[in-house]
């Protein structure tokens, strides 16, 4: 759901601008419908297209009942529009059963609403990665909430930092993660390459990851820090084709 409100409010945010440069620095409503149906100039700066049935005003307006196929709908309309999404929300199912039954209707549309009160834009953060920040407190806390399984996709905080302090990764570097999980030590390296003055969504990190969903997870996780080229597989083995190629992987 954040990913999917993030995305909506940044194409808005960008076809209001495209509208705006076309009239101006006027911003036409009735212009803009008619713009939102073209599927191209929305896709700079790291944004997606997001086509009619993913947008979030569509939701607010028309979910009301069999809001988990909405959503669902919502969740294929990005990934067909965007190559970098290819098979990344497919794992996502709001009409699955949690327990013996599905969320009910009543649950989903509530959140719908609430995520319908705050703008994720850049300009509404209080800072640049505040976004993926917020992620990631979310899968930490959901881990500590799963219990021994939440040691299968989350590394506490404390321990990624001290591996990757111990690494020391540099933009120059091919950084690699065997079992990256929910991307934590990516982002870390990331982070740690921020705070050599580099940019570090600039760096080369790779990552596999066997079970679907968290796969889907890490890719979320390194798209809302702002990390577009992170190369991570759900099978196969990025580090033999880079090793065959003389390439250096400084795996994690």
């Amino acid at each position: 759901m954040l990913f999917l409100k993030r995305c909506s409010d940044v194409f808005d945010q960008h076809y209001e601008k495209n509208i705006k440069d076309e009239n101006g620095g006027r911003f036409d409503r009735s212009q803009g419908h008619r713009k939102r149906q073209r599927e191209d100039g929305y896709t700079e700066d790291g944004s997606f297209w997001v086509p009619p049935q993913s947008r979030y005003e569509y939701l607010l307006n028309n979910a009301h009942q069999n809001v988990g196929d909405f959503l669902n709908k919502a969740l294929a309309g990005l990934e067909t529009g965007n190559t970098s999404l290819y098979d990344v929300l497919e794992h996502i199912n709001f009409t699955r059963k949690v327990g013996q039954s599905k969320i009910p209707d009543i649950k989903l549309r509530s959140l719908i609403t609430h995520f319908s009160l705050h703008r994720l834009r850049n300009e509404d953060f209080e800072f640049p990665d505040l976004l993926g920040a917020a992620y990631e407190f979310l899968i930490g806390d959901f881990a500590d909430s799963a219990g021994k399984k939440g040691g299968e996709f989350y590394t506490p905080r404390t321990v990624v930092s001290m591996m990757v302090r111990l690494i020391k990764p540099e933009l120059q570097h091919r950084i690699y993660d065997p079992c990256c999980g929910s991307g934590g030590m990516l982002i870390s390296a990331k982070e740690y390459i921020d705070e050599q003055g580099q940019e570090g969504r600039k760096a080369n990190l790779y990552g596999q990851e066997a079970n679907g969903t968290v796969w889907s997870i890490a890719k979320m996780n390194m798209l809302l820090h702002g990390i577009s080229s992170a190369d991570l597989h759900n099978e196969g083995y990025p580090g033999q084709t880079a090793a065959r190629e003389g390439r250096r992987v400084d795996a994690l």
